[in-house]
Parts: C-alpha cells; structure tokens; sequence
C-alpha cells in the first residue's frame, strides 16, 4: 500500500498529467473562442451584407415606384388635356365667342337680349349635339354670376357648388377639372373652359372671359383604366387615385373603381415621399408615394405590401443564417483538423479556395465590362455638384476623349458653356419633380451636329436626397434629318404641282387654295378627326393635278363640252391616281382624290360609287370643289353668288353629297372667316 502510494505521488509530482491537460484546455478554449470570433464576424459581415441588400432593394422599390406613379400621373394628366380639347371648336369659334360676348355685355332690358334670345336655341342644339357626339353627360354656358345662360338638352340644374366653381374662372382664364363625384352609379367630373371675347382694344393682350363653358362626362371607365394592373405589374403592387379635398379623402380603387372608397388612413403631407406607412384604403402595411396631378384634385398613389416587397430580404437573412452555421462548423472541422494536422493542409485549401474565388471574381468583372462596352447608348451618372462620376466607353468615344479625363469634370469643360446649360436645365427639371426627363438635344460632338434623345432620372438614397443623376442619350441624328427631309420634299412637292396645275387652266388660278380653305373649315365643322382635316387639305391641293394631261382645247372651250369631252375630261381622276401612286403621304389622299367626284346616288365617276362606299373626306372635298365653281366664273358661264350657289346646291344636290355635309357648308358660310372667303372668291380677291 505504501508503495502504491508513493508510486502516484511520484507521477504527481512529476506534473505531467497537469501540463497534458492544461494544453488540452488551452486548445480546447483557442476552438472554441475560434468559432465565437467567427461567428461574430459572419453575423457582424451577414448584417451589413443585409443592410446592403436593404438599401438596395428599398432603392429599386423606391424607382420603380416613383416611375409608376409619374407615368400613371402623366398618363391621366395627358388624358385630361385631351377632354379639354372636346369643345374647341366650339369655344374657339369667333360666331361662338361672338355671341357670348354680346350676352355678357347686354342688359336684360337691352332691345339687342331679345334678339340674342332667340339665337340661344341654335347655340343650345350646338351643345346637344356636343355632348351626343362625345357621350357627355351635359355642357353649359355659365355667366359671370354663375347664371345659366346656355345647357344641352336635358341636362340637370346647376348646383351652388358648380356655378362658383365657375365665377373665378372670370378673373383667372384657367381651364378648372372638378372633383370626382359618384351620381347614379356613375363617377363623374366638371370640365370648365373660359369663352374668350373677340373684342378686345389692345390686340396684343390675351382677351378677358366673357362667359364659361362646362362639361360634365363620365369618368368611371377612365379611371378604372388608370388604377387597373398592368401586365408587368410585381405581384402586390396596387394604385389608387386619391381625391385631397376638403373634408373626408375618397379613393378609387382597383377593388371598386366605380365606386369613391373612403380613405381610412390619410397621410399628413402630400404629395407622399417613398416611405412606409398603412394603405390608403385597407389595414395592411404597404410602401407608397404619390404624383400629383396638375390642375387637379387628385393624386396618384402607387403602393406595394411591405410583406410581398420584403420577402427577398426574408430569403437573404434564412440563407444568411444557414450559411453562418455551415460557416461556424466548417470552421469548428477545419480547427480539429488543425489540431490534428499542424494546419498546413487547411491553409493551402483555403489559399486555393481564394485563388479561385479571385478567379471567379475577376470572370465576372470581365463579363460587365464586356457588356458595358458593347452598349451603344451614352450612359453618364453625375454627382449632385454636377461633375460625373462615371461614363460609359460609348460616351468617352462620342465626345472624343477618355473615360478618365472625363471623370470628375462638369457639362461645361466636355461639351462647353452653351450646350452645358441646355443640358442643366434638364438636370434641374429632373432634380426638382423626381421623375423621368426626356428630351431631344442638340449637341456639337467633334465638331459636328448631332442630335441626341436624352433620358435623365435622379438617383435618390434612402434619406431621400439626391445623389445624382442617370443619364442615357441615344444618337437619333439620322432619324431627325431623314424625318426633316421628307417632310421637306413633300412641301415642296405639293407646292411645285399646285403652280403647274394653275398654269395649265386659267380657271383654276385660285381654285385649290380656295377649295382647300374652304373643305378644312367643312371639315373642322364636322368635328372629323385630326388626320382627316390634314387629308382634305392635302387632297385639295392636288386633286386638279390630273387635268394636266387634259388637252388645253378642252379646258379652255368657251362652250359646253360635248358627251366625248365630258368622257375626256373625267379621265383626269384616273390621271391624277396614276401619278400620285408612288408619293407617300402617310394619309388617304390619293384615295379621297380618286372618290371626290363620286356621289351618293350614283351619279357620280370614274367607278359610280354610291352610299357608304365613299369616304366622308371625298364627300367634303366634292361639295367645296363643286361650290367653289358655282361662285367663280367659267368660260361658258358667270359666277352665281355665294347664297344664290348654296340654296341651289341645297334645293337639287343635297342627295349627292349628304344632309350633314351640306349643313357643315352653310354653317361655315354663316361664320365670318366663312363670309370673307366666299366674298373674296366670288370678287376674284386673292383668298
């Protein structure tokens, strides 16, 4: 026993168990603190890389965002000029403003309100068949007291509320959009436009109102369009059209956009910053912002579900997490193998690991520099002092000079101090509203004039302020001078026919412009689009092109021409086809030439269309050329006076043209831009 004892004292004392277990410790607490550190440091690099992911995606969903409610805004905006443009020719007729202007300066016990009286009934038919025409709901004529001096058939009294909205309007000469309001099922706004006087003594001053004209037309259909999803719309994303008035806030919503939905939560501010907040209409967390719309009430709200908008982060922090654990029991494998294998195995792995992510690394820096290099487009980013930042290798080749010379100087030392303020205008429109810029600029790259299509977009970071601008411009020089170009040629074109048409028949001198004025007004009067108006004065000029290959004996016979003649004559409709076959107009003129001397009953050549089968431009254009030669002299005949041609033509060729047709004549003669054209081409004056 004694000697067991001191045989353990001796190994004891020895101190080699203590020290074998002391360095077992140590490693032990060196693993151990080892995989502590790393998986601080992986958490510690695992936040800023989410906080990165963050910043980035709330950027991304903050552009795209904004994009979508500028885009929506100008959209409605855009749509809304157009309703405003409905009664133009009405408003901007001088009969029309005439006659407002004598009822506004006319007293009630006045002789002349008698006779202005009985013309409101063919004034009030005109907003009838304004609203009929364009699916209003009513159209009015309101006075300078908020009195009703004109409404379309059946239309509804007007409300305190509409009549002062529209009093202002006599100071201000603005053009009013009232606030959306449900009747009926249905949603609908006012529309106010002034009705300038035609009596003015400084001529070049804008004339005051001297009355209003309001609309009121449905806009259920045109709002569910704008609040509707697109086919390219995120999974989550809404937009609603809020109406900021005073009061409680409505909304039109995607869910209901017949209907004005309240807003249950009302930000405090507009228009709305990209932020986080509650949806307008529901109790959901959302991001948002919001365009205001010009001239309106309204406001855009573009929103995406903050749990939808998230969900990438959500995936980012779990492969995060999963990554810091492989991570920490790599390490914790790694440091066993260390302790096991004196670490010279781990460190030429891990030396590899980083040559090959050094490698991978650089192939994807290659491959975006590739791609950057084979853009074409002028991609530039500035900082907000105005000097750039970055450019592309398309950028440094068109202004000639090096991507690094080009860095950290202003518009002014690369394009110079003229084309560098057109250039920061654009900056600053883009800086000041937060939206898309585009414009098409004209600039001096190496000396020589380009023309260039420029998009400029602010950056923005997550504080809201400004950290630069984008901006990519595309070469569209061929494009614009091609454009110029043939518009050009077909001026000249048109211009150069039209003189050898009057040289070629003593009786046509005149007679196109004449015909051309006359058919536009027509035209216009007929409320025909845009496109057709162009197409008839177009047409006008030309159509008297084919009696070029008319012999002159026959266009200048003092006599009635014979039947075989009159066959020669009408061939001149199959001439003029023939050589206006290859000229492009972008317009149906060589077809309403063709049909102008149809008519309605068949009567008319070369192919005895009848009805439906001839355009609405050939039957305007036929009925000006035809009346412009009643009122002019022939060989064969005198000129019968303006009134005198137009009861005939309405007593025996009313079936040839069409009853409206014939109206939109005699109300264009009744106008005084009317009177003075048939004046001056019944005198022979110039026209």
């Amino acid at each position: 026993m004694a000697t067991e004892t001191r045989d353990v004292s001796q190994f004891l004392d020895s101190g080699t168990l203590p020290q074998q277990t002391v360095a077992h410790r140590r490693m032990a607490m060196a693993m151990a603190a080892g995989v502590a550190i790393v998986l601080a440091v992986a958490g510690f690099a695992g936040s800023l890389l989410l906080n990165d992911r963050e910043q980035d995606l709330l950027a991304g969903l903050e552009l795209r965002l904004n994009t979508l409610a500028a885009g929506r805004e100008e959209l409605i905006k855009t749509r809304i000029q157009g309703l405003a443009q409905i009664p133009s020719h009405l408003v901007s007729s001088d009969s029309f403003r005439l006659f407002a202007t004598e009822v506004d300066a006319t007293a009630a016990d006045d002789p002349l309100a008698a006779q202005l009286s009985d013309m409101g009934p063919y004034w009030a038919e005109a907003l009838s068949e304004i609203v009929r025409q364009n699916g209003l709901v009513a159209a009015y004529m309101i006075g300078r007291s908020g009195q009703t001096l004109l409404a379309s058939g059946a239309a509804p009294e007007l409300t305190d509320a509409q009549r002062q909205r529209a009093v202002p309007i006599f100071e201000t000469s603005a053009t009013v959009v009232s606030p959306i309001r449900q009747h009926d099922g249905e949603l609908e706004i006012d529309l106010y436009r002034p009705i300038l006087t035609v009596q003015t003594l400084d001529p070049g001053a804008t004339p005051p109102p001297v009355g209003v004209f309001m609309i009121t037309l449905p806009v259920t259909g045109l709002l569910a369009d704008f609040v509707a999803p697109r086919p390219l719309s995120e999974p989550g994303e809404a937009t609603y059209v809020v109406q900021a008035t005073e009061g409680a806030m409505v909304a039109v919503s995607p869910d209901a956009p017949g209907d004005l939905v309240p807003v249950t939560a009302a930000p405090i501010g507009w228009p709305l910053d990209f932020a986080e907040r509650q949806s307008v209409v529901a109790p959901r967390r959302v991001f948002s912002v919001s365009a205001p719309v010009a001239g309106t009430t309204w406001h855009v709200v573009q929103e995406v579900d903050h749990l939808i908008a998230t969900a990438p982060l959500e995936r980012v922090r779990l492969v995060l997490i999963l990554v810091t654990v492989l991570a920490a029991l790599v390490i914790a494998v790694t440091m066993v193998a260390v302790w096991y294998n004196q670490s010279s195995h781990y460190n030429r792995a891990l030396a590899r690991q980083f040559r090959d992510l050094a490698n991978r690394i650089d192939a994807q820096r290659r491959l975006l520099d590739g791609i950057n290099g084979a853009i074409r487009e002028f991609i530039g980013l500035k900082r907000p002092d105005g000097t750039y930042a970055y450019v592309n290798p398309a950028f440094a080749e068109a202004v000639g000079r090096p991507m690094d010379q080009i860095v950290g100087q202003t518009d002014e030392a690369v394009f110079g101090h003229g084309q560098a303020q057109r250039l920061e205008l654009t900056d600053r429109q883009a800086i000041s509203t937060g939206l898309a810029i585009s414009a098409e600029e004209q600039l001096y790259l190496g000396g020589v004039r380009r023309f260039l299509a420029i998009s400029k977009v602010p950056l923005r970071r997550a504080d809201d302020a400004v950290d630069g601008i984008v901006s990519v411009a595309r070469d569209v020089t061929e494009l614009v001078e091609e454009r110029r170009k043939r518009e050009a040629a077909l001026r000249h074109t048109i211009d150069a026919l039209v003189r050898t048409i009057e040289l070629s028949d003593p009786y046509l001198a005149g007679h196109s412009k004449l015909v051309s004025r006359l058919s536009c007004l027509m035209a216009q009067r007929l409320a025909l689009p845009p496109e057709d108006v162009a197409t008839v004065e177009t047409a006008a000029n030309l159509a008297q092109i084919g009696k070029l290959f008319v012999p002159r004996e026959i266009l200048t016979k003092p006599d009635r021409l014979t039947p075989d003649e009159i066959k020669i004559m009408e061939q001149h409709v199959d001439h003029a086809a023939s050589v206006l076959r290859d000229i492009d107009f972008g317009l149906p003129v060589r077809e309403t030439i063709y049909q102008m001397y149809e008519r309605l009953d068949g009567s008319g050549y070369p192919r005895k269309l009848a009805g439906d089968h001839i355009m609405v431009t050939a039957r305007v254009l036929g009925l000006a050329d035809v009346f412009c030669a009643r009122i002019r002299p022939r060989s064969y005949r005198g000129a019968l006076a303006p009134s005198e041609a137009l009861s005939v033509m309405r007593q025996f060729t009313t079936a040839k043209f069409g009853e409206a047709v014939m109206d939109a004549l005699g109300d264009v003669l009744n106008t005084a831009e009317g009177e003075k054209l048939a004046a001056a081409a019944h005198g022979q004056d110039s026209v």
